[in-house]
């Protein structure tokens, strides 16, 4: 039977794993082919830096990596569905249990009840006898008084029982009820992954988007900024533009001026007339004076334009350093942004880039040569092959000693059904016969109220002790079945070591399965 359950959880398997086995044979006749027709056309070559190329070797490892991915994935789904398919059946198991046992435990409190009634009866019948005090030998009052003790004492009893029974029946209904959430709650839970996965590409994608679009109106402030700078640029060339060609002017009056003040002295040296005419010659000389001065101080002092106009430069040269320093700012935080949207869209995309890691041994293996290479290749096959291997057989010996945990666990459920069924049937029977007992005292009760001869006092005297002594039997038979019921106990708690046992192997089995993902 184990033999035949291996066999089809194997075949399982196997129909899960035949893609991969597909894909990569699919893959290495692709690859033969290339290589036959490269080495066709460019012949044999030795120098591996020449034979094998980046692109290449990126093409050959995202075609080695979608295949094992995909068959990785495919045994993961195949796996988590046996594993929940066994989960719910364990769980429709003990439901089962649990209202079956919840049946017998209703119907055994019916009968405790109806025997209390009984008794109640009995205990009343026995009551009024002995107040009426019919007889008058002492023996049969005292037979009286110790039926009514032991009728209490029954009674009490089988109250206790009663109250054990409706606690163990309301236990019963919490854990039906909770088993009952939790597979309602499993069932939810398979729906919920694809569910958030949604979610939280969604709360990504409008997360990006928010971004992007602090990123655009970022880029519009700069933009702003930049025309508005623009603009203060042109301000400021134009008065300096205008500042340039009233120097320029200011240089060429000057220099009309000096050229006049020279001209006149010449004149005056040469000429000398009457007085009006140096008078007149010394007034345009002092005047051409003074207006030079002026213009030396302007130009020393830089004063071409106007108070309005260099106010305005002033303010446009202030405006010119914040718009500066508002750009620099806005260009900084639009880096951050940028960096922060790179790496949120690097950290969600798919691995698909190399690691560092892997592009330094690749950049080790092209300086090796091809033998050294082929042997490397092989080497690392045969490692990868013996690893699959006892991959293969640590999973064989998984699935056999869950096999076994599974058997174990049914025989322990089945002993511990039984165990209880037993019980439940012992009490019932007890039950019913304490109420058959109980129904012969009150008839007898009733026969000595109405007034009997002797001899149907002695019949019912010996069928009293009859009863008694069935009474003891049960009651022995009932000792005997709680012997059993400890033993059984017993056999339990070995079975749970056994099973700690086969699951601390299988855990030290399933440590040993990461060495196969080198």
């Amino acid at each position: 039977m184990r033999g035949h359950i291996l066999l089809a959880e194997n075949e399982k398997k196997e129909n899960n794993n035949s893609l991969l086995t597909k894909q990569q044979s699919e893959d290495r006749d692709k690859d033969e082919v290339e290589e036959d027709t490269v080495n066709g056309k460019r012949g044999f070559r030795t120098d591996l830096d020449k034979t094998w190329t980046w692109p290449e070797n990126n093409s050959t490892l995202n075609d080695r990596t979608e295949p094992t991915s995909h068959s990785i994935t495919i045994n993961q789904q195949s796996t988590d569905y046996i594993d929940t398919k066994q989960v719910r059946d364990k769980e429709k198991l003990k439901a089962g249990e649990t209202k079956k046992q919840l049946r017998d435990l209703s119907v055994i409190v019916g009968i405790k009840k109806d025997l209390i009634k009984e008794l109640v009866k009995t205990e009343k019948e026995l009551k009024a006898l002995l107040k009426h005090n019919r007889y008058s030998r002492e023996s049969r009052d005292d037979v009286l008084q110790i039926l009514l003790i032991h009728g209490q004492q029954i009674q009490a009893q089988v109250y206790s029982s009663l109250q054990h029974m409706k606690k163990q029946r309301a236990e019963l209904q919490a854990r039906l009820k909770h088993m009952e959430e939790t597979s309602n709650d499993h069932q939810t839970t398979n729906l919920l992954p694809e569910s958030c996965w949604l979610e939280t590409e969604e709360e990504l994608e409008l997360r990006r988007r928010a971004e992007l679009q602090k990123l655009k109106d970022e880029q519009k402030r700069r933009d702003e900024v930049l025309k508005h700078r623009e603009a203060c640029a042109q301000q400021i060339n134009k008065l300096e533009f205008k500042m340039l060609l009233s120097s320029q002017t200011l240089a060429e009056d000057l220099r009309h001026v000096s050229m006049s003040l020279d001209s006149l002295e010449r004149s005056s040296m040469e000429m000398q007339r009457g007085d009006s005419t140096a008078e007149s010659q010394e007034g345009e000389r002092q005047r051409l004076k003074m207006k030079k001065e002026t213009l030396d101080a302007q130009l020393q002092d830089g004063r071409v334009l106007s108070v309005e106009e260099e106010e305005s430069l002033v303010l446009l040269e202030e405006d010119c350093e914040a718009l500066d320093a508002a750009l620099e700012f806005e260009n900084i935080c639009i880096q951050e942004r940028q960096k922060r949207i790179n790496t949120n869209s690097s950290s969600n995309q798919s691995p698909n880039t190399e690691p560092d890691q892997l592009t330094a041994v690749i950049r080790k293996i092209r300086t090796l040569s091809a033998t050294d290479v082929s042997e490397l290749l092989i080497k690392y096959f045969n490692k990868v092959v013996c690893l699959r291997e006892t991959l293969q057989n640590l999973h064989l010996r998984c699935d056999e000693l869950e096999l076994v945990v599974r058997e174990k666990e049914m025989m322990v459920n089945k002993m511990d059904s039984n165990r209880q069924r037993l019980t439940l049937d012992a009490d019932r029977r007890l039950t019913q016969l304490q109420r058959d007992h109980q129904f012969n005292i009150q008839q007898l009760l009733q026969k000595l109220r109405v007034g009997v001869s002797g001899e149907e006092l002695q019949a019912g005297e010996e069928k009293r002790k009859y009863l008694e002594r069935e009474l003891l039997f049960y009651k022995s038979s009932a000792l005997e079945l709680r012997r059993k019921l400890k033993e059984t106990g017993a056999d339990m708690a070995k079975f749970a070591k056994d099973q700690e046992q086969l699951q601390n192997t299988e855990s030290s089995t399933r440590e040993q399965d990461p060495l196969v993902d080198m």
